[in-house]
């Protein structure tokens, strides 16, 4: 028998913050670790991959944080970054233990993420500002649905995208990014 779970696939957290590729200085999340497992645990999520942006800071901080708090011991939580490639586009990539370094290309990036074993999922391809676009049937996976794109279309050419291409493809809340607190 197959288990059904509630998979959150693209969350970030503080740790995120200050590691955009950028000139500027970024503020990605204001989420703690703390906001992020209560978060999870009251919306009955199973998995969580950390998917904070060119930094897999944060997964051990929560993974230590989950030990020391009984409540949580059922979410399971894996390593994850959101790799910032040369053209701004973004790139997930699930499953590895070192940090890909972001501006490389998308070729070098992918290539990084393999030899780790890894999975890659073109993050937002279609978004307005930092998607992939095409380039995202490189990837192993494509996210056919973003929460988070500011415009509502980019989802929509995402979805026909992976189906066109016959690609895995995944919908994401990135929500806990925009939780409310819970008491």
């Amino acid at each position: 028998m197959s288990e059904v779970l509630n998979v959150e696939t693209h969350c970030h957290n503080v740790f995120s913050n200050h590691k955009n590729y950028s000139s500027r200085v970024p503020f990605d999340c204001g989420v703690t670790i703390e906001e992020q497992l209560e978060y999870a645990y009251h919306e009955k999520i199973d998995v969580m991959f950390i998917t904070n942006h060119n930094t897999l800071d944060g997964y051990s901080q929560i993974l230590e944080y989950k030990q020391n708090h009984a409540k949580y011991r059922n979410i399971r939580i894996y390593p994850a970054e959101e790799v910032t490639i040369n053209n701004k586009g973004h790139v997930l990539a699930y499953g590895i233990e070192k940090e890909i370094r972001s501006g490389m290309t998308l070729e070098e990036t992918l290539d990084e993420i393999r030899k780790q074993n890894g999975v890659s999922c073109a993050a937002h391809p279609f978004a307005v500002s930092n998607g992939i676009r095409e380039n995202a049937k490189k990837c192993d996976i494509i996210e056919s649905f973003n929460s988070n794109n500011i415009d509502f279309f980019s989802n929509i050419i995402a979805e026909r995208f992976a189906k066109e291409n016959s690609l895995i493809s995944i919908a994401v809340s990135c929500q806990i990014d925009n939780r409310k607190k819970y008491q």
